[in-house]
């Protein structure tokens, strides 16, 4: 074990580190030296004004960092190899500061001598006393020891000095022995095994003190100081004895007053019944104070177990002062990094086998969600205190089987429910063909209400298997319904491309439009019966006229008349017919008439009421229609423009100046499909002659599962 000693100064410090400047005046220290090292958790300044002592243990090297030169306030840092870590074992730190400490403190010869001269000094002086006592009473040749037969050791040790003989015996004044000891006999024994254990104790106190180097003497002193203890309790009970003196600094007023209750009885103190026996030792309890005072000094010095203990705990806690906050944040960001990492991952597997667990009566799936679950709970738990790298591998581990479980469990359950949700949108949309639907639509729609309220509770595997059969049955019972033939969707289909030409100016307001519209599919109604009329006309009537083979008498020529008459007012009858079912054409038309304007188009407009665009679930239903609808089987490439408008006002994606109502009517007449989503109760309609508009609001136009998407998709 070797010890070397040096004060690094701030110069020093700086040389030994290979310090380097940077350009912001900042000093930056290699790490691979002592002073770079601390410097990642030790102000510069400390260490500067910090002492540092080499010592070494074994096979390892440490620096002991006097923290501005303190000898309590301590830094233990291991260097062997020059890989330089703190200290933070309270063990090795006391293996360490145990011998340095004893080696700095360690007293001179001189005062190690004195530890012992002085208690053989002490013993000595009362040596002479105490022998003549032990003559008296017999106990010169042999001293009985503690939890001995006292009665037999006293026959053998006693019988041959009279007086001892005697007072064992209970000799009489009158010169008779009655067997039984007299009332001091006590005494005897008391000082039997004082003795003893004051000789037993003197001996090991020498022993140890006379022992002393400089590997024990952090544990030898303070058991020192115990055994001085104890040779001062065992002096006091050979003295305070009734074979002794009584003290000479008691009067006899003294003595009358404090013994007169106990005359002719036991119980009171020693000197009450004092005899004398043996002369008083008259111990030197000053030099025994002094020889204690002395240790107890010795013992305020860190050359101690116990100083070393808790000097080396105190290292550690100084070292974690510094260490733990660094490698407290550092670990603290690797952590927040590998949740943050996880947690997206992590919180859909959750979401996804919360979700099954509620609909899909399955065991492993419960059991794979609580497993994770406690799992990830543990790792937060836990905090920095863990190895990241196994809670990494671990959470990973059980994400990906939670995963499978999922997978292999919810597959059963996701395409029943994805059947039912196909069947449901057919089903509706085939009800969006009809302002009132037949009673057969209405029976599917019921049966698919059950159905779903079926699968919106706990179901199990039995259960999937015929809801899966009858969402199938459903499915295909809705396609086989064709939509309703009306005269609005005729109208529609006939007219609409013409009329949507024929008010494509944009000077025109959008409701005149919209009001226009009927009266123009009125007048083109009769403009083609006029024309299929007067056609009519050439190729009967006017062609037999001119060929002279008509006999126009006056009833015949009424007869012709008639029949014209009666054409001109089919043709103002079918005019008011268009008229008035193309009115309710603004009103209401089926649904699958959008859709077949849907599927060829190459742009789709959609448009949403400012005052819910904000709506975070009708973004949701927006986001899943522009998706939806740009990847359509139909046509390669279809463009979804999304735009709010306020007042039936817009502003146009691809031209700035095209606002107002002028952008809204624009979007309108452009022959191109337009979904509008307004505030309001819970509805999907297809409506007006002029343009292709589906209207949608409330509840159908909430979530990434909108109605509104749903029918869509469903066609």
């Amino acid at each position: 074990m070797s010890r070397s000693i040096y004060i690094i100064v701030a110069v020093l410090l700086l040389a030994f580190s290979g310090v380097t400047l940077a350009a912001s005046g900042k000093v930056i220290l290699p790490t691979n030296t002592l002073g770079g090292f601390l410097a990642q958790y030790v102000p510069l300044g400390i260490v500067i004004n910090s002492t540092f002592v080499n010592q070494s243990y074994g096979s390892y090297t440490y620096t002991i960092m006097q923290i501005n030169g303190s000898n309590s306030t301590i830094l233990l840092v291991n260097t062997t190899n020059n890989a330089f870590s703190f200290v933070l074992n309270s063990s090795t730190a006391y293996d360490v500061l145990l011998p340095y400490y004893s080696a700095k403190y360690y007293p001179q010869n001189s005062t190690i001598d004195n530890l012992s001269a002085s208690i053989q000094s002490y013993r000595a002086q009362s040596m002479s006393a105490l022998q003549s006592c032990l003559d008296i009473t017999g106990f010169s040749n042999y001293v009985c020891p503690p939890n001995s037969n006292t009665t037999s050791c006293l026959s053998i040790t006693c019988q041959r000095v009279p007086i001892c003989w005697d007072t064992m015996q209970g000799k009489t004044p009158g010169g008779k022995y009655t067997g039984i000891p007299l009332g001091f006999f006590g005494g005897l024994m008391n000082f039997s095994a004082n003795y003893y254990e004051f000789n037993s104790t003197y001996n090991q106190y020498l022993s140890l003190s006379e022992g002393i180097d400089l590997q024990d003497i952090g544990t030898s002193l303070p058991q020192m100081q115990n055994l001085l203890s104890s040779l001062s309790y065992y002096s006091h009970q050979i003295v305070d004895n009734p074979i002794m003196p009584e003290p000479s600094n008691l009067s006899v007023s003294f003595l009358t007053n404090a013994c007169s209750p106990y005359l002719g009885s036991s119980g009171g103190p020693y000197y009450c019944y004092s005899i004398g026996l043996c002369p008083d030792p008259n111990f030197n309890y000053t030099v025994l104070n002094s020889t204690e005072s002395q240790i107890n000094g010795l013992l305020t010095l860190p050359i101690s177990s116990s100083s070393a203990q808790n000097a080396s705990s105190q290292a550690v806690i100084n070292a974690e002062s510094f260490y733990e906050p660094i490698i407290s944040a550092h670990e603290t960001t690797l952590l927040n990094a590998f949740l943050n990492s996880t947690a997206v991952p992590y919180n859909s597997i959750v979401a996804n086998l919360t979700f099954m667990s509620t609909r899909y009566k399955n065991s492993s799936i419960s059991t794979a969600l609580a497993s994770l679950t406690a799992i990830y709970q543990g790792i937060k738990s836990a905090g920095i205190s863990q190895n990241l790298t196994i809670a990494n591998k671990t959470l990973r581990s059980a994400m990906s089987n939670a995963s499978k479980v999922y997978q292999k469990a919810g597959q059963k359950y996701s395409s029943v429910y994805q059947e039912a949700v196909n069947s449901t949108a057919i089903i509706l949309l085939r009800e969006l063909d009809y302002q009132m639907p037949p009673p057969s639509l209405s029976a599917l729609a019921a049966q698919q209400s059950s159905i779903n309220l079926e699968l919106n509770a706990q179901v199990n595997s039995s259960q999937l298997s015929r809801i899966s059969s009858q969402a199938s049955s459903l499915s295909a019972n809705a396609k086989a319904l064709l939509p309703p033939i009306s005269a609005s969707s005729t109208i529609k289909a006939v007219y609409g491309g013409a009329i949507d030409a024929m008010l494509a100016s944009p000077l025109t307001t959008l409701s005149s439009k919209t009001d226009a519209a009927p009266l123009y599919a009125s007048l083109l109604t009769f403009a083609i019966d006029m024309v299929v009329l007067v056609v009519i006309y050439l190729l009967t009537y006017h062609r037999l006229k001119a060929k002279k083979k008509l006999n126009l008498n006056p009833r015949v020529q009424r007869a012709w008349n008639f029949l014209f008459m009666f054409l001109f007012v089919l043709v103002l009858v079918d005019a008011i017919f268009t008229y008035s079912y193309a009115q309710k054409a603004n009103a209401f038309l089926p649904a699958s008439g959008f859709i077949a304007a849907v599927e060829p188009s190459n742009a789709i407009y959609i448009m949403t009421n400012s005052s819910i665009a904000s709506n975070t679930l009708v973004q949701q239903c927006v986001s899943a229609l522009k998706s939806d609808l740009s990847s359509t089987d139909q046509v390669a490439h279809v463009t979804v423009y999304v735009l709010n408008f306020t007042n039936l006002g817009c502003t146009y994606p691809s031209n700035a100046s095209l606002t107002g109502t002028a952008c809204f009517n624009h979007i309108i007449s452009s022959n191109k499909p337009v979904i509008i989503m307004n505030p309001g109760n819970s509805s999907i309609v297809y409506r007006g002659l002029y343009g292709y508009t589906l209207y949608a609001s409330g509840a159908a136009t909430y979530g990434y599962a909108c109605p509104l998407n749903e029918v869509l998709e469903a066609s």
